[in-house]
């Protein structure tokens, strides 16, 4: 694990505790005390700055190259971003998967995973199923299902797969599973979009 990674992963547990605990305000005073040292000086930093690069193959295809930093501080699930739940995304055959557990900082209803964060989740494992297909996309719509609530403190399973497409939409489902119990379902519809384009937008400055 890089020191990035762990602060990143001391900062989600400081982030639990403060939603678990109940903790005497002078207590938390302190806290902020002894952390607003360590802000400050991040703040001193260089910016980060990681933008697309448009690829041509030997048969004159573009795709987009992105920095792996685009991955790394994901905000659905960067090992290097605090807001990112565990998830742990991978690719098999023609399907895209991933567990997580959801911890207190995911709640909504009591016990319960916040839909938001279902929802954020089916976005990125179903875009992933869609990258298979090499081709640059974006989302357009996704609607999620909610078949049952969505359980904290349980290892859950994403699975996601392209469907069809039509012009230059493409057309993919997922399910979230807890075991063989489907919890929840989504469709979304990804619009190709040219290689350039999708650059420049990541990129305005270029």
């Amino acid at each position: 694990m890089t020191a990035r990674r762990r602060v990143t992963e001391l900062l989600r547990e400081i982030a639990t505790e403060l939603v678990d605990s109940e903790t005497p305000d002078g207590d938390y005073q302190q806290i902020a005390e002894a952390l607003e040292p360590i802000r400050k000086e991040l703040s001193l930093q260089p910016r980060r700055n990681a933008p697309a690069r448009v690829v041509t193959d030997a048969e004159g295809n573009k795709t987009v190259r992105r920095d792996m930093s685009m991955v790394e501080f994901n905000p659905t699930h960067g090992a290097s971003n605090v807001l990112a739940p565990p998830l742990e995304c991978s690719l098999t055959g023609e399907r895209a998967w991933a567990e997580v557990t959801y911890g207190r900082l995911f709640e909504g209803h009591p016990g319960y995973v916040h839909g938001g964060f279902v929802t954020c989740a089916f976005d990125e494992i179903l875009g992933h199923a869609t990258s298979l297909r090499k081709e640059t996309v974006v989302t357009g719509t996704i609607t999620v299902k909610f078949r049952k609530p969505v359980p904290l403190g349980r290892k859950l399973r994403y699975e996601a797969w392209t469907t069809r497409t039509s012009g230059r939409r493409v057309l993919s489902e997922a399910n979230l599973c807890d075991g063989d119990t489907v919890l929840c379902e989504a469709h979304a519809i990804y619009v190709r979009i040219d290689a350039d384009r999708y650059a420049a937008m990541l990129d305005p400055g270029a």
